[in-house]
């Protein structure tokens, strides 16, 4: 819809009226934030001089209190004008980027303006509405017509005349129009079609979409789970929905109340911008892998190191074996015997204990304790209670067996004084009463780790665990490789898991109260037991779940589909949503990327929403580190700034970055430790998850190195990588995935085409 000459000239006044004020209360923030540090600084100054050398007794600590509790309320005010600063700072280059005029019945127009944070002037009015209000909902989930939205004085319904979207930089309106915010609008093409990806992911305010704002602005479910395709948001959509939660309920929670569990530290230090771009803290986040060990207190294999072993050490005996050992581990099977083998440690035949001839503790008293009287508590803090018992019971005989003791050596020897008789009498009770003490510490002992061990050592055991439950063929062999690492004290990543649960089950779980909102990226990565320790450790947290079944890189370790997770939380109220559009590669780039997909695993309908150029396949003719040197720069010139070149697995990574590097600067990143930069980067393809680039290059599409069914979700991951460019290489003998793919979906060539 066009805009008028007159209508376009209100606006550019609207907009210097709002950046006036602005600039107005810049001015006041920037003095309060100059006056409360300058208070902080005096404040501190005075505590030194005056107080700080003289705190002895506890009038000292009483004098100082006041001055204690005034300099945190003056820390306090400093950190609310550096936040309110810093929000003026980033509403100065873009304060608002959209508006809607929405009249109630039978009343007058109001002209809503939305940005990323509300502005109110001094008269109280609101100059512009923060995304999150909830008057501004509206704007994502409604056409021109009716609508209306909830507050807090009930539903607020009326009609949208006008919807009008806004792109403004540095104070200026450099694109403006109508819209009803159809999925194919004007202002997101424009957006997708110019975006670029840099080292870090940007906010999405102005261009979220009705689905996404759903799963945003979500509070009547204590799980969700969103499943959607490479490209469809569903990271930007947990911090956005994180940044919603922090404004809807910044009464009772803060940053530290809300945690995501990301796949590796690369990709956390990605998201890490979108929050304070939002004008909130940056939430927690944490590796599933760092998370538990940190409860274990011990280190195990990482995760990335796991999936570098499956993707690279592919021929052997012991390659199978432990392939079927990690997809065994990840099954429900394994969990029904896991929870057999709890029961089998639970079931114990308790005896008497004696001490001097004398009954401590009888059995029927010890299985009382441990089946009855404590029976809601864990199987290693019931046999605790059976041993704080014992030594309850046991101290009163201890003392009276002293005091025999004391008068049989007072009668025997006239010349011992009683400070030796009670010294020797203690030692005499000490040394009867050790092995009986032993005993009972024998019989209440229960370590996880060694408890676990002895599963995979004892056969007997092993086979009265996993009755009635189906256990694969190699079991044996399992068994063995298992064993052989844990006495080691090398714990694999698909042992990880198992004895986190087992610790959990014998010991308690540590529940995480603290925690009011869980996030987990990338679903599809964790096991059926993981989401189980989920719901243990997190009862009473709203989880969010994100994934995508089709970017799965480990074909032996992963859920058995993303709707199962919810049969594992089993929490009372739940939601499922599927988002079906990708914002982030070309159509051209989806289409070619889907093909490597099986034909049921493919989208129902085309997902991408705007179109660029086919991927290009290429034979090479010359050296390939010449050819990628020529292809980064090409990218280049046609103004692609971020380059990524993604490889099978962090070996191969390797090998290309020592051929490319003496010809061009790039950075390497082949685990946790890596980071993003603004120089083309290689890695392999499971730490580029999550992540995104202006152009990809695939430089190893051989036979070779893609040759099995497993393999094709990973090429599908490493081709949505890209948002504008897509470029594949392969030498001799083309992987047979590909070979099948309509030659309509790429350019075919050879080298020689890419010029500098």
């Amino acid at each position: 819809m066009s805009i008028s000459e007159l209508e376009r000239m209100n606006e550019e006044q609207w907009l210097k009226t709002v950046m006036r004020e602005i600039d107005d209360q810049l001015i006041r923030a920037g003095g309060s934030v100059a006056k409360s540090v300058k208070e902080t600084i005096e404040t501190r100054k005075l505590m030194w001089e005056d107080y700080a050398r003289h705190i002895y007794t506890f009038d000292d600590a009483i004098e100082i209190k006041p001055h204690l509790d005034e300099m945190r309320r003056q820390e306090s005010r400093q950190y609310f004008y550096q936040r309110m600063y810093r929000k003026l700072e980033k509403m100065a280059v873009s304060p608002y980027f959209g508006r809607i005029d929405f009249q109630e019945s039978q009343k007058a127009i109001d002209h809503i303006y939305i940005g990323i944070a509300s502005l109110v002037d001094e008269t109280g009015m609101n100059m512009i509405y923060d995304w999150r209000a909830p008057v501004s909902g509206m704007f994502y989930d409604y056409e021109l017509g009716p609508a209306g939205y909830h507050c807090g004085v009930g539903c607020i319904e009326g009609r949208i005349l006008l919807k009008r979207q806004y792109k403004i930089k540095k104070g200026r309106i450099e694109l403006m129009f109508d819209t009803d915010l159809r999925i194919e609008d004007e202002m997101l093409q424009e957006i997708l079609s110019h975006s670029s990806a840099d080292e870090r992911m940007k906010t999405i305010v102005t261009s979220i979409q009705r689905e996404q704002n759903k799963v945003i602005r979500d509070q009547d479910h204590q799980l969700m789970i969103v499943v959607g395709p490479a490209g469809s948001g569903k990271t930007s959509i947990a911090l956005h929905r994180a940044a919603y939660l922090l404004y809807k309920e910044r009464e009772t929670i803060k940053a530290e109340n809300i945690l995501v569990f990301s796949p590796n530290w690369i990709f956390s230090e990605y998201i890490s911008n979108v929050l304070p771009e939002l004008g909130e803290e940056n939430i927690l986040q944490t590796t599933f892998q760092d998370y538990a060990c940190k409860i274990l207190k011990r280190n195990c294999e990482e995760r990335n190191q796991q999936l570098e072993y499956l993707l690279t050490a592919n021929e052997g005996k012991g390659y199978q074996i432990r392939k079927e050992n990690i997809c065994y581990k990840s099954s429900t099977e394994f969990i029904r015997l896991l929870d057999h083998y709890l029961k089998v440690l639970e079931e114990r035949e308790f005896e008497d204990f004696y001490f001097n001839g004398q009954l401590v503790i009888s059995k029927e008293e010890c299985a009382s304790i441990f089946n009855e009287r404590y029976l809601f508590f864990p199987i290693a803090k019931r046999l605790s209670m059976v041993r704080e018992r014992f030594f309850y019971l046991l101290e009163p005989l201890r003392r009276k067996r002293v005091q025999e003791i004391e008068r049989i050596l007072a009668d025997g020897d006239e010349h011992l004084e009683e400070k030796e008789l009670k010294a020797l009498a203690r030692m005499k009770v000490r040394q009867e009463a050790e092995k009986v003490i032993a005993k009972i510490n024998r019989f209440t002992y229960l370590n996880y780790y060694e408890a676990y061990t002895q599963l995979f050592t004892n056969r007997t055991l092993f086979n009265k665990a996993a009755a009635n439950t189906i256990i694969p063929d190699q079991i044996k062999e399992i068994c063995s490789q298992t064993f052989k690492s844990l006495v080691e004290k090398r714990i694999n990543y698909e042992d990880l898991t198992p004895l986190l649960y087992l610790k959990g089950k014998l010991e308690g779980f540590p529940r995480m109260s603290g925690i009011k909102y869980l996030f987990i990226d990338e679903a599809q990565d964790y096991t059926p037991l993981q989401y189980r320790l989920f719901k243990q450790n997190f009862p009473n947290s709203v989880i969010t779940i994100l994934g995508d079944l089709n970017q799965l890189v480990n074909p032996y370790s992963t859920a058995d589909s993303i709707e199962s997770i919810a049969k594992n939380l089993d929490f009372p109220g739940q939601i499922a949503i599927r988002l079906e559009k990708s914002y982030r590669s070309t159509r051209e780039i989806n289409r070619f990327a889907e093909a490597f997909l099986p034909k049921e695993s493919r989208p129902k309908a085309d997902s991408s929403i705007r179109s660029g150029r086919k991927p290009e396949l290429i034979r090479l003719t010359a050296g390939l580190d010449e050819d990628i040197t020529r292809c980064i720069k090409a990218f280049k010139n046609d103004g692609i700034s971020s380059i990524a070149v993604v490889c099978k697995t962090a070996r191969t990574a390797k090998i290309f970055y020592d051929k490319l590097k003496p010809l061009m600067e790039l950075n390497l990143i082949v685990d946790d430790e890596g980071t993003l930069s603004d120089v083309p980067v290689i890695l392999p393809v499971y730490l580029a998850k999550g992540l995104e680039f202006d152009g990809v290059i695939i430089p190893d599409m051989d036979a070779e190195t893609y040759c099995g069914e497993s393999d094709r979700k990973i090429l599908y991951t490493a081709c949505t990588r890209a948002l504008h460019r897509l470029v594949i290489y392969y030498q001799t003998n083309l992987s047979p995935l590909a070979k099948g793919i309509n030659s309509n979906l790429y350019e075919f060539g050879n080298s020689l085409r890419i010029r500098d």
